[in-house]
């Protein structure tokens, strides 16, 4: 069976059903440490590669609402539990 794409926007609850568990964590920081970590080189194309990236893990955080005090904890503590989902607006 083909895999079928679903219909619509996917809205800050999806974005929190997926990440507010403790594995969802773990990924957000491995993601945040692959990402926003990363430094950039001379290299014009691995630089925008990693800008790439950094736009993406921006989007995730900016629908789960993290704050920056949340990234900043991750990063100083390498802390996998250091992001908390905040809830809002169940959609856009």
């Amino acid at each position: 069976m083909a895999f079928e794409w679903p219909r619509g926007r996917a809205t800050r609850r999806d974005y929190r059903l997926v990440f507010a568990t403790e594995a969802g964590h773990r990924v957000l920081a491995d993601l945040y440490r692959r990402t926003m970590l990363q430094p950039i080189t001379a290299d014009p194309s691995h630089a925008i590669f990693i800008q790439g990236m950094q736009t993406v893990f921006r989007l995730v955080a900016r629908r789960l609402r993290l704050p920056p005090e949340d990234l900043a904890r991750a990063a100083a503590y390498d802390d996998d539990r250091a992001f908390v989902t905040h809830t809002g607006e169940e959609n856009d």
